[in-house]
């Protein structure tokens, strides 16, 4: 049987695994990324199973994970059950909303996603019903987000005609939805702009295919709406 992760940069690997969202075939994808001193830190971890458990750990020892968005609220209690030593950090609002996940740490713009400064964070202000805090893998510059834009093209036609009413389908770029949950542009646009200058070419996105070069055009077009 083939590896459920797969290496998409040095050092950082990633997995996804089937999703539907209101009838729409999304995907949902963990990303695992190895720190200097060997330890791991996991992005908006998929489902638990015992094979991606020992997948990770063959990886190495999973010390950090992060809930990065308000809408990645699921899958999280296999995690904290199997990882009873590793920090758990959500963005702000996710520990009000549940309370019975004891996540340790809350994360916030420029506050390393792991010691060292190897991991940059970034919440992006204006939006927070969704407080998606987004992430640069300095070493291999691979910018990670949950939400903040997809990249779906799925087969089966009802997925395909609910992301065209949406304004998603077949390119990198924000849902209708995403685009209505901000509130306070201005703010928005500042945070987009300290992540486009920010030193990345890949994207590894949440729900679809990964931008594999050229991403900070990429993450640039997408939010070319707003001026």
């Amino acid at each position: 049987m083939a590896p459920l992760l797969k290496e998409f940069a040095p050092g950082v690997w990633e997995y996804s695994s089937p999703l539907r969202v209101i009838g729409i075939e999304m995907g949902h994808r963990m990303t695992v990324v190895r720190l200097a001193d060997g330890k791991l830190w996991i992005h908006s971890p998929v489902q638990w199973s015992r094979e991606l458990d020992g997948e990770i750990r063959m990886l190495g020892e999973a010390r950090h994970f992060a809930a990065p968005s308000r809408m990645h609220d699921g899958f999280w209690p296999g995690w904290f059950e199997h990882f009873k030593g590793a920090e758990f950090s959500a963005t702000p609002g996710m520990v009000k909303e549940h309370p019975e996940l004891p996540f340790t740490a809350k994360l916030a713009d420029d506050r390393p996603g792991a010691p060292g400064g190897e991991l940059l964070a970034r919440l992006m202000r204006g939006m927070p019903v969704v407080n998606e805090v987004v992430f640069l893998h300095v070493a291999s510059r691979t910018l990670i987000v949950a939400d903040l834009m997809f990249n779906l093209d799925p087969p089966d036609l009802r997925s395909r005609l609910l992301l065209r009413l949406n304004g998603a389908l077949g390119r990198p770029t924000p849902s209708r939805m995403f685009r209505m949950a901000i509130r306070d542009r201005a703010a928005f646009r500042e945070s987009l702009d300290r992540v486009l200058a920010w030193d990345f070419d890949r994207v590894i996105v949440g729900h679809g295919e990964n931008v594999t070069s050229g991403g900070r055009d990429v993450l640039r077009g997408a939010f070319a709406f707003l001026k």
